[in-house]
């Protein structure tokens, strides 16, 4: 296959990921679209992660692999983009799953509608192999079910999760637009998700679920969140000026406030005690006091910094006052993981 026939490029961040490489692995090389390129970044793994894609790049030509010291998924993202020779963009997690027709439905949509992005639904599951269906990666409701639209029209951010990996984008728009990672331990693709959509003429919507993210695996961003809190203020605070530069501000900022001030709030709830009083302040700097007021007001804020609840697998967490409390989830699993003529290669 030559350069030019590549109609997907999808990068893949590895680090330590060896738990769950080989089912991210055999969802994107048995991907119905042919056309493709797997660009897989070791960032460093000291596991079997390099051993494993080695394995695949051995038996399948498609593989490109490339190692670096350990720097973090923006980086490697921002590796991928420079080095891929397809048509479209899609960044995969290398612990998560897709449908095997993911790749073929977003190109094929976003082609003939000549997008900028796509994007499709997503389920989640958790450790304790619970998957359910991801409402805030597409809530086609809030567009009114318009398709093939930019932001100028309907003004929400919303629709939509600040996550890449549900999101096929178009490499020259990419390019462009000079669209890039924001080198954060976490909340690194909200930059890119936000300015992104921010700047596409034509978003397209395929209303399937195709991909399947894992929440709160060992090693991965969201199994840290809380660590990090601050990094969602350092996202928005990044957003906020390139809407300005970029002059998509006096239409954005209402819109950016409302779906900005939920996140900046979710992960100040996971915050630690000592954490929570630092990132408040810096908050009330940050936000509008009408949007401050109705998510980190006295009443809670007291409720939020003494009691927090979160839960791993299927074990809910609570803490009182710093004191942490876990107990087993005793709700019968479900039974919709891993549909092996969907979301598995046998």
């Amino acid at each position: 296959m030559t350069n030019g026939n590549i109609k997907v490029s999808i990068i893949v961040p590895v680090f330590n990921a060896e738990k769950y490489l080989e089912d991210c692995l055999n969802c994107l090389c048995h991907q119905t679209l042919q056309e493709i390129e797997i660009i897989a970044i070791n960032d460093g793994s000291n596991d079997r992660s390099q051993e494993i894609l080695e394995n695949y790049a051995q038996s399948d030509s498609r593989f490109v692999i490339i190692n670096q010291a350990n720097s973090g998924a923006a980086l490697a993202r921002n590796k991928g983009i420079e080095k891929a020779k397809g048509k479209w963009l899609w960044f995969a997690d290398a612990d998560d799953l897709c449908s095997l027709e993911m790749a073929e439905k977003l190109y094929n949509y976003g082609e003939s509608h000549n997008n900028d992005i796509v994007v499709c639904k997503a389920d989640i599951i958790d450790i304790g192999n619970k998957q359910s269906e991801m409402s805030i990666s597409l809530a086609w409701e809030k567009i009114k079910f318009i398709n093939d639209f930019s932001l100028d029209m309907v003004n929400d951010f919303s629709f939509t999760s600040f996550t890449v990996w549900n999101k096929l984008y178009r490499k020259d728009f990419v390019l462009s637009k000079k669209l890039r990672f924001q080198p954060l331990s976490s909340c690194n693709d909200v930059a890119f998700c936000l300015i992104s959509l921010s700047e596409a003429k034509r978003i397209g919507i395929v209303s399937e679920s195709l991909y399947v993210y894992r929440y709160n695996a060992k090693g991965n961003i969201t199994s840290n969140r809380g660590k990090y809190a601050e990094n969602s203020l350092l996202a928005a605070d990044y957003v906020r000026r390139e809407l300005m530069k970029r002059e998509k501000w006096s239409q954005l900022s209402d819109s950016f406030y409302q779906c900005i001030v939920r996140s900046l709030f979710w992960e100040y709830k996971l915050a630690s005690w000592k954490q929570k009083m630092k990132l408040r302040q810096k908050i009330y700097q940050f936000l509008p006091i009408e949007y401050f007021k109705a998510y980190f007001g006295r009443k809670n804020h007291l409720l939020n910094f003494l009691f927090s609840q979160t839960q791993k697998g299927n074990k809910h967490i609570i803490k009182i006052c710093g004191i942490k409390i876990s107990f087993k989830n005793t709700q019968q699993q479900s039974t919709k993981f891993l549909r092996a003529q969907k979301f598995r290669h046998r």
